[in-house]
């Protein structure tokens, strides 16, 4: 017995670490702080020349392997009953501190839209979406987004806080988005338990096996001490 109880023991252990319970979480949480007077956002703006494929980013980090769930930002609007699709991207933070290579990208229809009030003659709009992909490796990203309407305005709110950039051609960034430091976003998503690797199953099969070698000839000691007592 006292040969099984250290595989006893390994295999519990290497159960624990892999068995950790998935926790939800807020990654990025920034609130409504004014209006940015960058168009750059909308794809039907006026942008300058050249400026393709605009899109405005904000900075994020999480500690933990997480799976993205949800995201939404706030903007100013000339028309409530405008449909958005977002197309967004998590970008890995390049050398300069600035947005840097995708790592997951998508288009997503936004259908949850809440309207949180006027200024300057615009509806202030939070518009909710799915985002999900491969799960994210514990670091530091940017969540890119870019607002896809027929609208002849569509303006991103600014936040507070830091680590906004934006592109003016999908691929040269800028710090700052117009004169904002952050955006009105948020994301959302899961904490992703450990997966054990090819290695670390076999020990554990292993483990149980001379668990149950163990035990078994545990059984057939105790069987030949029954007969020979009686």
């Amino acid at each position: 017995m006292s040969k099984a109880i250290p595989f006893i023991a390994a295999a519990a252990l290497s159960l624990s670490c892999y068995a950790t319970p998935v926790a939800a979480a807020t990654i990025i949480d920034n609130p409504l702080n004014g209006i940015d007077g960058s168009c750059l956002f909308a794809t039907t703006c006026g942008t300058p020349t050249g400026a393709a494929d605009p899109f405005a980013a904000q900075f994020f980090t999480v500690s933990d392997t997480t799976a993205l769930t949800g995201a939404s930002f706030t903007a100013y609007i000339t028309d409530l009953s405008l449909p958005f699709t977002v197309n967004w991207k998590i970008l890995s933070e390049g050398s300069d501190g600035l947005p840097g290579a995708a790592v997951l990208n998508g288009s997503a229809a936004a259908p949850d839209q809440v309207y949180l009030g006027q200024q300057f003659g615009l509806s202030i709009v939070r518009s909710s979406f799915d985002i999900a992909g491969s799960p994210l490796a514990s670091g530091s990203y940017y969540l890119a987004i870019q607002a896809v309407t027929t609208a002849s305005s569509v303006y991103l709110a600014n936040a507070d806080g830091a680590g906004a950039a934006y592109s003016a051609n999908g691929n040269s960034w800028a710090p700052g988005y117009g004169t904002a430091s952050a955006v009105a976003v948020s994301l959302s998503g899961d904490s992703v338990a450990a997966v054990p690797e090819p290695t670390t199953w076999a020990m554990m099969i292993i483990g149980f096996g001379f668990v149950g070698l163990s035990l078994r000839r545990r059984r057939t000691a105790t069987t030949m001490r029954v007969r020979f007592t009686a």
